[in-house]
């Protein structure tokens, strides 16, 4: 809440996938993960000779070439063997484990916690341990330009939460949203630990702050969004998103026109002075939040995990498996209009279809 306040919030924010492993390749390269191949999370562990393609620019390359130190604490999910380390992808700075999730506390087999690439003992509760590592990387680097990724493995599975945290939830009664409240919770704190060590460091009124999650939520009510983490109903692909930036974006509103997160990748890398080497789908968000009254995006699109059918959106418009939903009255997807509006139907269907056609075939 202190994030959305700080800054803005987009009541439309999309990702590419409704599963991890693309919508993080998405972002790291400000592509549709599919133009790379990656549709689906891959079988766990991670196959080797899977991951980020060693031609693709990720943003942490992008940056260091300008001058930043790049660093990567949590979660990576973009390939377990030793040439997709994400040391070989522009990060000077790795702790964190390779694989999608890990246990919260302890250690999980074949999936170490890891900084480069040294096995490190797990200690303690491993989102606290995270954002020790995040705040330690603030306070090195805070006399020059950085960019971290706190890619915080919280609130994925297998869910645990600190005892002392759940007797603050008794009030709670369902067991399971006791314990994924305990874990939200960590999470929070860890993020008011980092936004607090920008203060304290002297950066924060010169830092460009986002947050951002890599799929809809599988362990939560998503109400009044239909689905979930794997659908392309909206609770699979609409998930908070927020940006901050003292003196450049306006503080405590909303911007409702549809976002995705490749975008982030060009609005950073814009805003360090550099511009994309390649083609990218995402845009600058910046003249957006700071007057343009266009749309960041005329149409975005969307396949599912095992590439039977997909999704289009186009202003109000939502097409997905053949259903049509007005999502300005009609968020929930309750209302499948497709029988009333078959030309718009025909219409949607063949610009996806013209997309989808230029893809290449799933590598994962």
């Amino acid at each position: 809440d202190a994030l959305g306040r700080a800054g803005v919030v987009f009541s439309n924010g999309y990702v590419t996938a409704p599963v991890c492993m693309p919508s993080r390749l998405s972002l790291l390269t400000g592509r549709y993960p599919q133009e790379l191949g990656a549709y689906d999370n891959p079988l766990n562990p991670t196959p080797p000779g899977i991951g980020v393609p060693a031609k693709e620019l990720t943003l942490a390359e992008a940056l260091r070439a300008k001058g930043y130190a790049t660093g990567l604490v949590g979660k990576w999910h973009l390939g377990y063997d030793a040439s997709h380390n994400p040391l070989h992808h522009g990060f000077d700075e790795f702790f964190g484990v390779l694989e999608p999730g890990h246990p919260y506390f302890g250690e999980e087999a074949g999936n170490p916690i890891l900084r480069g690439t040294t096995v490190v003992p797990a200690s303690g509760y491993l989102t606290d341990t995270l954002a020790d590592e995040s705040v330690a990387f603030i306070r090195r680097h805070a006399g020059a330009p950085f960019f971290l990724d706190a890619a915080f493995t919280a609130t994925h599975m297998p869910l645990q939460a600190k005892p002392e945290i759940l007797a603050r939830l008794g009030g709670i009664v369902d067991p399971k949203r006791r314990v994924f409240a305990g874990a939200l919770v960590s999470l929070d704190e860890a993020v008011g630990r980092i936004v607090a060590t920008l203060r304290e460091t002297g950066v924060a009124d010169k830092t460009l702050l986002v947050l951002l999650s890599d799929n809809g939520c599988n362990a939560c009510r998503n109400k009044p969004l239909r689905g979930g983490k794997r659908d392309l109903y909206e609770g699979g692909i609409r998930v908070p998103m927020m940006l901050s930036w003292p003196g450049r974006v306006a503080t405590n509103w909303i911007y409702s026109r549809p976002v995705m997160s490749f975008d982030l990748f060009v609005t950073m890398l814009h805003a360090a002075g550099g511009t994309p080497r390649a083609v990218v789908d995402g845009v600058d968000l910046l003249p957006f939040l700071q007057g343009s009254v266009a749309e960041p995006h005329q149409t975005l699109f969307w396949t599912s995990i095992d590439n039977r059918f997909g999704a289009i959106r186009r202003g109000k418009w939502k097409l997905v498996d053949g259903q049509l939903y007005n999502l300005d009255s009609d968020i929930g997807e309750k209302r499948d209009l497709a029988a009333a509006n078959p030309e718009l139907v025909a219409q949607l269907s063949q610009t996806w279809a013209h997309w989808h056609d230029s893809l290449p075939p799933p590598a994962w």
